[in-house]
């Protein structure tokens, strides 16, 4: 589904039209690096630790997390918001890449920009600090459902995140809900080419229903 040009504007229509609202994630969640998306979600949490490295496994949760990535996941990790901490960054980046993963969400910040801006990969957070995630959090519920922004995100619901930001369909309604937003995009398609031929404005909303 990566590339095909599904926008998060098409599909929170679609989920309007199917009587779904409330599914969009608020605008400090926003694209940090990395191009538009549609991708399934892979689901996780961060749970607060000791608050300073241990000399134990700082990073086991989030080990396992890449484990888990297949290809084509979008990794969801809810921080409840967290600002103690960057929750990603470039190496973990790199080997979510490796995995096939094709990009990273979260409610918390992300670290090392540069690097992770030189790979085939999407991410979208509130915002950047350099603090280092080891033993101030670590990675918890591997494929739990999560809440962000008031939205209960599952493994496998879809996700359609661009620069307007950030639907999420479930997985139930997945086919439906692109089925919609694949017939708006069509006739927004056909909208435009009406005016490049030439037809009044007008009479293209009333013919092709874009608005």
């Amino acid at each position: 589904m990566v590339g095909e040009r599904i926008t998060s504007a098409l599909v929170a229509d679609a989920l309007d039209a199917v009587g779904i609202g409330g599914r969009c994630l608020g605008p400090e969640i926003r694209m940090l690096c990395g191009e538009a998306l549609l991708a399934r979600a892979l689901t996780a949490s961060t749970a607060r630790t000791s608050g300073q490295p241990d000399g134990d496994d700082d990073y086991a949760g989030l080990k396992a997390l890449l484990h888990g990535i297949r290809r084509g996941d979008l990794v969801v990790l809810a921080t409840d918001r967290s600002d103690e901490y960057a929750t990603w960054g470039e190496l973990v980046s790199m080997a979510a890449v490796r995995a096939g993963g094709v990009g990273f969400l979260s409610d918390g910040l992300v670290r090392d920009l540069d690097g992770i801006e030189r790979l085939p990969f999407t991410v979208f957070a509130r915002g950047t600090r350099p603090v280092d995630i080891g033993g101030r959090a670590d990675v918890v519920g591997l494929g739990d459902p999560v809440v962000i922004d008031g939205v209960s995100i599952s493994t496998g619901d879809l996700v359609a995140a661009d620069r307007d930001g950030v639907a999420v369909v479930p997985g139930a309604v997945a086919e439906i809900v692109l089925e919609r937003a694949r017939g708006k995009a069509l006739d927004e398609r056909h909208f435009h080419e009406a005016l490049a031929e030439g037809a009044p404005i007008w009479e293209a909303f009333e013919r092709f229903h874009v608005l």
